[in-house]
């Protein structure tokens, strides 16, 4: 797995061109994102693997489209993972560390979201 990097919202601001349209789609990936941990927390503890798989999916391309590169990477590791057939024990290790990098830049676009830089 990649380590964490820092989120770049250059590309997001220079497409949203304005402020309020820039916080709305922070919001946006704030509230989507909050749902789908939610749902990633009951697939783990299920050990529902095909629902993870979808969950994981749909995580890598917000936090890659966000340009959180190295968590949207390690999130398609793990959905790799899980289409190859491992199993929710031999990649349990993996996801407590991706979730981490997450949770962490999670919190970083929040942070953005409450007081934009550069605008």
């Amino acid at each position: 797995l990649q380590d964490s990097d820092e989120p770049d919202f250059s590309n997001l601001k220079r497409l949203t061109g304005d402020e309020e349209a820039y916080v709305s789609i922070l919001k946006q990936f704030l509230d989507e994102t909050r749902q789908d941990l939610v749902a990633w927390d009951q697939c783990v503890h299920s050990n529902d693997t095909t629902a993870l798989r979808e969950v994981v999916h749909k995580l890598a391309g917000r936090y890659g489209q966000m340009g959180m590169r190295s968590v949207g990477s390690s999130f398609r590791e793990v959905e790799q993972m899980l289409v190859s057939g491992k199993s929710m024990a031999e990649i349990r290790p993996v996801l407590r560390e991706v979730i981490n990098s997450a949770e962490s830049n999670f919190q970083l676009v929040q942070t953005e979201m409450q007081t934009p830089q550069n605008y």
